[in-house]
């Protein structure tokens, strides 16, 4: 449909009421009144046309006025109002409405547009797989009716999507597919945009030189073109030169980035977020881990007053598998959370596959089988799980009992001693509690002395108010070499 721009809205209007008007030239006139209100920046008004104009669609069965409308209301959804659910069910109610094979140019294009609105959709849900579908899709298309613009931004979205799921060499790929058409229509800022990718795929495979060595480039191309360099541009540069040792300049980098993320008229809270994590991180690597906890408490409480995409519905799920375990039904507990991790894995939901593990692996503990959880643990990335650090200590002090009990001995002494010597160990007392517990049970096992560790275990338990675990570490101390799983973790 073509909006009529220049329409009185008046008459518009007066047309609507008209009896002797069609549906479909009511649809239209909603259509055109959306637009309006749009160049007038008011958008709640905007919506108001166009969900009106959906339910004549739906009522008299307008497939191809349905389609433009929801295609055009997805985008002021997302655009306008950031309610991405709503964004995307009504994305795929346009979707529905077209044929999977078409050679038809029209819907062509309408198949381009809601695969262009879902993925930026799905990326603000932090759906990473399911959005690199819907970016490829539009890239795919975009080839098809010949639209070089729109490969080049298909590949560009598929290449950030590959980042932000730590698929890095595809990532490059993708990434230098779009520069590539950037380049050939002298698009220089698309082109920076590109390299960054390119950078941070680098970071993730270790190649910190080549990264900070392009990153530089990309910074000055962009101090040129637009008076001022990108701010994710500065941050990726800020954690190269850490990994390559160049300290002061990283920190005095991210010193900058944070003021510039969050004390600037628009705040980047995203960004500014991953410079104050990737600044703590670099601060526990020198040895700083008091400056290190301040920053990264500071983090958590900024991110605990921030809205996630997947916030409410990742929280009653895991509410459920918490039910679940304190009514004694650890197999119905498992089954939740298996699923939730399946599900999140295909989504790409980085954070919400994390909460999934850290799930599955209390499950197996309730579940008092040390074998699935030292599988489980083998399973996973522990590199990767360095960055959760919401769970990291406890994921490691369940698997490192487990180690244990399969006499895996070795194994769970360097984990227990990777967890003692984690400053983010020191932001919870029962986790410290459960790591000296195990401390202790590890040297008993190989007749060392254990007093020590044991009676710090029973200090933080009395502390943190988990008296019953304090009697038991107790009796434990006066005899027993026992392997059981201490019910411990609970």
């Amino acid at each position: 449909m073509i909006p009529e721009w220049h329409a009185e809205e008046s008459d518009l209007l007066n047309e609507f009421n008209d009896p002797n008007t069609s549906w479909v030239r009511k649809v239209n006139i909603l259509y055109s009144l959306a637009y309006q209100a749009s160049a007038k920046n008011d958008h709640d008004t905007e919506l108001i046309y166009l969900e009106s104009a959906r339910e004549i669609c739906i009522e008299h069965n307008l497939v191809t006025e349905g389609i433009d409308v929801r295609i055009t209301m997805a985008k002021v959804l997302e655009n306008h109002f950031e309610r991405h659910q709503y964004a995307l069910d009504i994305a795929n109610e346009a979707e529905a409405l077209l044929p999977q094979f078409t050679l038809d140019a029209e819907e062509n294009l309408n198949k381009a547009n809601v695969a262009h609105i879902k993925n930026k959709i799905l990326m603000s849900l932090e759906r990473y797989h399911e959005a690199f579908y819907q970016a490829k899709t539009y890239a795919e298309i975009s080839l098809q009716v010949g639209s070089e613009p729109g490969m080049a931004y298909g590949y560009e979205m598929a290449a950030e999507c590959l980042v932000e799921v730590e698929d890095f060499p595809e990532a490059a790929k993708y990434a230098n597919l779009a520069r590539d058409i950037y380049f050939e229509n002298e698009r220089p800022t698309d082109v920076c945009d590109c390299d960054r990718l390119v950078a941070r795929a680098m970071i993730g495979q270790g190649l910190y030189r080549q990264a900070v060595k392009l990153l530089r480039e990309v910074r000055a191309a962009e101090q040129l073109l637009k008076q001022k360099s990108n701010l994710s541009t500065k941050i990726y540069l800020a954690i190269a030169y850490g990994h390559i040792g160049e300290i002061d300049r990283a920190q005095k980098l991210f010193k900058r980035l944070m003021k510039e993320a969050f004390h600037s008229w628009d705040s980047n809270y995203k960004l500014g977020l991953i410079a104050a994590e990737a600044y703590s991180n670099l601060l526990n690597a020198q040895g700083d881990t008091q400056a290190a906890k301040v920053l990264w408490d500071q983090v958590q409480a900024v991110k605990d007053r921030l809205p996630s995409p997947n916030h409410s519905k990742d929280l009653a799920h895991m509410q459920e598998v918490d039910e679940l375990i304190k009514k004694k039904q650890p197999e119905m507990a498992l089954m939740s959370a298996g699923e939730f991790m399946v599900a999140k894995s295909e989504q790409g939901d980085i954070s919400g596959y994390w909460k999934g593990v850290y799930a599955t692996f209390r499950c197996h503990r309730e579940l008092n089988d040390a074998e699935a959880i030292a599988t489980l643990w083998d399973s996973i990335s522990h590199a990767a799980l360095e960055y959760q650090d919401d769970i990291v200590i406890q994921v490691k002090n369940i698997a490192s009992h487990a180690l244990y009990v399969m006499d895996r001995v070795e194994e769970a002494f360097q984990l227990n001693e990777e967890v003692l010597n984690d400053y983010r160990l020191g932001q919870n007392l029962q986790e410290k509690a459960y790591a000296h517990e195990n401390k202790a049970r590890f040297l008993k096992a190989q007749k060392k002395r254990s007093s020590k560790w044991i009676d710090l275990a029973i200090e933080e338990n009395l502390e943190a108010g988990n008296i019953e675990r304090a009697l038991k570490l107790s009796r434990f101390r006066r005899g027993g070499n026992d392997k059981g799983n201490p019910e411990s973790y609970k």
